[in-house]
């Protein structure tokens, strides 16, 4: 009977990512039902030469072009690691990309440029 069923909100909006949940399977509050995240900005991870990364500042312009779009979106450092990686030896330089109308998607690639002068 439907008497049993309760809604599942997220405390906020969002779209969600994940499911690990199937219709009509009973839940537990020890599990994850969905992943909700907020997709309208994403973090856009660029991969720097260690040998460049000291010449990376918060703020720096930062362009990205999608692959498979023909347009460059702009935005800002937001972040520096102050750890290289110890496999690639890059540093990690994170900047907040909008995601205007969900153009872009998690986990893909591009290309990135990092305005330095």
């Amino acid at each position: 009977t439907s008497s049993n069923l309760l809604a599942v909100a997220a405390p906020f909006d969002g779209d969600a990512v994940e499911r690990h949940a199937a219709a009509g399977e009973a839940a537990d509050p020890a599990n994850v039902l969905f992943v909700v995240a907020d997709t309208s900005r994403l973090w856009l991870t660029l991969r720097v030469r260690l040998e460049d990364a000291g010449r990376v500042k918060v703020g720096d312009p930062v362009r990205f072009q999608h692959a498979g779009h023909d347009t460059w979106d702009a935005t800002a450092v937001a972040w520096v690691s102050p750890g290289a990686d110890e496999r690639s030896r890059t540093v990690a330089v994170r900047a907040s990309l909008p995601n205007d109308g969900g153009r872009h998607h998690a986990n893909t690639f591009g290309t990135g440029r990092i305005v330095l002068r």
